[in-house]
């Protein structure tokens, strides 16, 4: 299979080595985001303005117990959010704009996200 199956032209990576973006039940610790210990928590990206608008994205997720996480992508600075799976392709149709942020909710404290990839194309 290719890294890059859908040829998205642009990407951004999440490694979690600082602590960024805004915290709910949530923290960054040794290059992993987790919840702080309760079973529930959410993680959003601070924005990455974009050249134009956010159009398909394509996640790469790595970490332990991925079941446990439900992420989400925005074009519009966090107004709209579409859910996207681990490697599956979304055209972005809910979430139009160029101010990406990237939430994460955690519904188990078992979750562990390494890092987190996103590749996109704009329109």
């Amino acid at each position: 299979m290719s890294v890059n199956p859908y040829e998205m032209r642009f990407s951004h990576n999440f490694f979690f080595d600082v602590d960024n973006g805004t915290h709910t039940n949530t923290v960054i610790s040794s290059g992993v985001l987790k919840t702080d210990g309760g079973g529930t928590g959410t993680w959003v990206s601070d924005v990455l303005v974009l050249g134009s608008n956010l159009d398909e994205v394509y996640l790469f997720l790595f970490g332990s117990v991925l079941s446990g996480a439900v992420i989400s992508v925005s074009g519009d600075n966090g107004v709209n959010y579409q859910t996207v799976d681990n490697k599956e392709k979304v055209v972005v149709s809910s979430a139009k704009g160029k101010n990406l942020k990237v939430k994460v909710v955690f519904s188990s404290a078992s979750t562990e996200i390494d890092s987190l990839s996103l590749l996109y194309k704009l329109e």
